[in-house]
């Protein structure tokens, strides 16, 4: 029976009863909204911290000193333990309480709304960011910025017939070269078909989708978002992403000599800055998930991102894109350089002569075991005949 399975309620163990309970759930999202677009672009942020309203009260011929002592916990700072009645025990906070509430009518009674919200531990004495969070926050403003642009911008509708073909062509070559760059890549699961098929029916519908900004923006984000489903790795994704991201660096912009060719050449420029932003954002966020295994390689992928970000920030028309994209870049550089600062760095050594790798792995880290550093970045070919006097590439202490 149900009735079996309710719990005796309270907060900071001050028991009370519950009359009703209501809780609020749900996810945080993003609710992008564009001209003549009658469908949102919905942005998910992640599960919304649950809220729960309960209506309590203390019964009895002791009800002042239940009631006070409810009082004296509902006003307390800070988190406190809450047994719900139907959920259990929840780590709360007070956000609001109304009461009590006494009648003459109904004496021996006092009764209280309360709202609670589910609250988090900080397990650390000092606070701390979440530099990943900043990272993924700071994406999501970037392609919105993008896709404001881009819907603000293009305009191919209003080109001759053998302009709106180069443009055509232009978002052909784009799906194809992501398509390229995936058949290259390792690590893609069962769902890639899902995510080739999304684009080979992007590609069909290129003819129409190019004269609407609103479908080539959700055309071009379902697939990014497939490639996210279809390269589980976080690492791999990142380096299919920023492969993607480099699409249309070396095509050269449109000579503007006349006002329909400045129109073609402000098309092109918002659709590449799109596309490269979109992948560019996605990569900054799998960067975010990599472990990485050396210092090396953290600071080598933070400054790949910076870089790229920089280079399309200076190219950048719009005042919201370029600092979202300064915004992003500070939050990648701040996450990779303090996620790396304690790891192993890489450094040469020279064995005096000819070893095996498990000695080499004990007199640099005083275990044999960890032979896999010295082969795995030197390629060693003999790894128990390993040349003396040869510089190798290993890390100053085990991961």
């Amino acid at each position: 029976m149900w009735k079996e399975r309710l719990q005796k309620g309270s907060f900071r163990g001050v028991e009370f009863q519950f009359e009703t309970n209501e809780t609020e759930i749900g996810r945080r999202v993003a609710v992008h909204e564009y001209p003549l677009r009658d469908i949102p672009y919905i942005e998910d942020l992640g599960k919304k911290a649950r809220v729960f309203s309960i209506e309590v009260y203390v019964i009895g011929n002791d009800y002042m000193t239940q009631r006070d002592a409810l009082i004296e916990a509902i006003e307390k700072p800070g988190p406190g333990v809450l047994i719900h009645p139907t959920l259990g025990q929840v780590n709360a906070s007070v956000q609001s309480a109304r009461g009590p509430r006494e009648s003459n009518r109904e004496g021996g009674l006092a009764s209280f709304s309360v709202t609670f919200i589910e609250s988090g531990e900080n397990k650390f004495p000092d606070s701390s960011v979440n530099t990943g969070f900043k990272v993924s926050d700071a994406a999501s403003k970037v392609r919105g910025s993008f896709i404001d642009d881009i819907t603000a911008r293009y305009a191919v509708s209003s080109l001759p017939s053998f302009l709106t073909s180069e443009a055509s062509t232009l978002l052909t070559d784009n799906l194809t070269f992501i398509k390229s760059n995936l058949l290259t890549s390792v690590g893609i699961d069962d769902v890639s078909s899902v995510l080739f098929e999304s684009i080979d029916a992007a590609i069909d519908n290129v003819a129409v989708d190019v004269l609407n900004p609103l479908l080539v923006v959700d055309s071009y984000l379902n697939i990014i978002d497939n490639i996210e489903a279809a390269v589980t790795e976080s690492r791999e994704q990142y380096n299919v992403l920023m492969k993607i991201s480099e699409f249309g660096i070396d095509i050269p912009a449109i000579n503007e000599t006349t006002d329909t060719r400045t129109k073609h050449q402000n098309n092109q420029a918002s659709f590449l800055s799109f596309v490269q932003g979109g992948a560019l954002s996605k990569a900054a966020e799998a960067a975010a998930n990599i472990d990485f295994t050396h210092y090396d390689e953290a600071i080598t992928i933070r400054d790949g991102i910076a870089d790229q970000l920089d280079d399309l920030a200076d190219t950048a028309d719009d005042i919201n894109v370029f600092h979202d994209l300064q915004d992003l870049r500070s939050a990648v550089v701040d996450d990779i350089t303090t996620r790396g600062a304690d790891l192993a760095k890489i450094v040469g050594f020279r064995p005096k002569a000819t070893l095996p790798d498990l000695v080499i792995a004990h007199r640099l880290y005083g275990d044999a075991r960890q032979f896999s550093i010295i082969n795995d970045r030197n390629s060693v070919r003999h790894p128990s005949f390993i040349t003396g006097g040869v510089e190798l590439e290993v890390l100053n202490r085990a991961p």
